[in-house]
């Protein structure tokens, strides 16, 4: 994604060493706890190198932490109310929304993708496949004619449908091999449109956002994002320094166009609340939950479930999702052993946010031994 940006785009914004603002929601954390995780905050966000970023743990005895660090765009400071792209997190969202849409009987898991998508070749393959990444279809992104297509076109409109253009042969028999695609869950989204007959916002907002109160998601493309939204930050030039490319480009097609795989702009704590919601099977039925985990070996030490990481360390096992896009860097891992759900959003681009939140979620993890 940067090789794009970096042949389109230059501009350099400085950018801010703003202090975390800790935030204790219901009054239940002490203030040295709280400031255990602001300081923790502003460490990751210098560490990623990152201009700005939001977060929130949530603890299984219902205590929120809030906090944010850095700035969303030059002069603005990053706020906990600060909405930020979060990539690939989107795949648990729309996870969810299917299960949901086969829980309302709308569609079946095992559902073959030509019954909702006739125009797409998918031979042998269901929606099952397509939620475990276990498809073998291509990522739409791999192929070459990709990025100088949607270059072309990068503030212009490009609904998840164009990217289906790109897609090449299938590489595997569906269910045979574990391989990461985009596409599946481009797909999916357009199926989440059929059963639910309304667009992927509508119906993600009915039955995913609107029973778990999710007042600060929305879906780039589809939404008007009402929340302020952090600037995206690249190295445009290469000069080693952060450019903000929301100054020329607010809302760039390829996040646009990525649909149920990576069109979600949310805030931090209403991406842990779905998280503990949807990683905890409170969100589906048991059979649907017990569906959505039986795990597939992703090959480096880590499982896949329906959109779901699950990553055993030690005695724990962390179940989440990174997210990148053009600009922002995102995760969430939720803690099986101590129930905490924790969360970063930040606005840096390309930044593997896996062992960051780890940090957050094991100082968190203090907090919530000592109460």
């Amino acid at each position: 994604m940067t090789r794009l940006i970096v042949s389109v785009l230059a501009i350099v914004v400085s950018t801010a060493n703003g202090q975390a603002v800790p935030e204790a929601d219901n009054g239940r954390l002490t203030s040295a706890d709280s400031s255990l995780l602001s300081a923790t905050l502003d460490s990751l966000r210098t560490a990623i190198g990152a201009a700005g970023a939001s977060a929130a743990v949530v603890f299984p005895d219902g205590r929120i932490w809030r906090g944010a660090s850095g700035e969303a765009w030059s002069g603005q400071p990053a706020l906990r109310q600060t909405a930020f792209d979060i990539g690939s997190i989107t795949k648990p969202f729309t996870a969810a929304l299917i299960l949901r849409l086969a829980q309302e009987g709308r569609l079946g898991i095992d559902d073959p993708v030509s019954k909702w998508i006739p125009d797409f070749s998918a031979p042998g393959v269901s929606i099952r496949h397509l939620l475990a990444q276990t498809s073998g279809i291509p990522d739409y992104a791999a192929n070459p004619s990709f990025l100088p297509a949607i270059r072309g076109r990068i503030m212009s409109p490009w609904p998840p449908e164009e990217n289906l253009q790109f897609v090449l042969p299938q590489r595997f028999r569906p269910d045979s091999v574990w391989s990461y695609s985009n596409t599946n869950y481009v797909l999916l989204g357009l199926v989440a449109k059929k059963a639910g007959s309304a667009s992927y916002s509508a119906v993600l907002r009915r039955l995913v956002l609107e029973p778990l109160a999710l007042r600060g998601t929305f879906v780039a493309g589809e939404d008007s994002i009402v929340a302020a939204r952090a600037h995206s930050h690249v190295d445009i030039n290469g000069d080693g320094k952060a450019d903000d490319l929301s100054a020329l480009v607010p809302d760039p097609a390829m996040t646009r166009g990525a649909g149920g795989a990576g069109a979600i702009v949310a805030t931090a704590i209403d991406v842990a609340m779905f998280a503990r919601a949807y990683f905890t099977g409170t969100l589906v039925s048991d059979s649907l939950h017990q569906a959505a985990t039986r795990w597939r070996d992703r090959g480096d030490n880590r499982l896949y479930g329906f959109g779901t990481i699950a990553w055993p360390v030690g005695a724990d096992t962390l179940l989440g999702h990174m997210g990148n896009t053009a600009g922002q860097s995102a995760g969430v891992w939720h803690s099986k052993a101590s129930g905490i759900t924790a969360v970063i959003l930040s606005n840096v681009h390309g930044v593997p946010m896996s062992a960051a939140v780890q940090r957050l979620l094991a100082e968190a993890g203090k907090v919530h031994s000592a109460r």
